[in-house]
């Protein structure tokens, strides 16, 4: 790590190792590992992030076969390389309010097979108190996802708004409305849905 006046970096490197397996077939996977973060400060209420990483980690997925009036359960278990970057704004306002934008892009690629996803997209955050202990919230996305296996493209926008009250120091109530979509060139995967959402959070030490 380093840090400046006005800026920081944090950067991190490593060796991973992954042992999975398909049916009977295990396989293995290895290489570098690591994460690089710039932060700068654009003014004392702005600051901007630059973020990049490539990391290892791996899919499990669970079937249950049967044959005849006997169960098996049966695990399928596979690595998979994730490169991703992402660009962010961070603002705060004199009255209190907050507004954050990220930019962001990712690709997996599977270690079995020519599986391969790629992702693009946004999300904005935004909060405004409109009482000492109650803010106003809305949040929302739109990620374009590529599955290059089957040359599918998809689209998913989400957005949402509520309200946040802080009942103490560490616990918060909020409550949200939000919409979702998905657009695909397969139908069976696409949604239009209206949501309602209720929460409680707390802060631990």
């Amino acid at each position: 790590n380093k840090i400046w006046s006005t800026s920081s970096l944090n950067a991190s490197l490593g060796y991973s190792r992954q042992e999975s397996r398909l049916g009977s077939t295990e396989f293995t996977s290895d290489g570098l590992v690591g994460s690089l973060t710039f932060t700068r400060e654009i003014n004392p209420t702005a600051s901007a992030y630059i973020s990049a990483s490539r990391q290892l980690t791996d899919q499990a997925s669970d079937f249950t076969l049967e044959y005849g009036d006997v169960e098996f359960d049966y695990t399928e278990q596979f690595g998979i390389e994730v490169t991703a970057i992402e660009l962010g704004l961070n603002k705060t306002f004199s009255d209190g309010s907050r507004f954050d934008l990220q930019g962001f892009a990712n690709r997996q690629d599977y270690q079995v097979g020519d599986r391969q996803e790629n992702a693009l997209g946004m999300r904005f955050g935004a909060s405004r108190p409109i009482r000492p202990q109650l803010s106003l919230t809305a949040n929302g996305s739109y990620e374009y996802l590529r599955y290059e296996d089957n040359l599918q493209d998809d689209q998913l926008v989400k957005a949402s708004v509520g309200l946040s009250y802080r009942l103490t120091e560490d616990l918060d109530c909020s409550a949200s409305l939000g919409h979702s979509m998905r657009e695909s060139d397969l139908s069976a995967v696409e949604f239009n849905e209206n949501w309602i959402q209720v929460a409680l959070s707390y802060r631990f030490l």
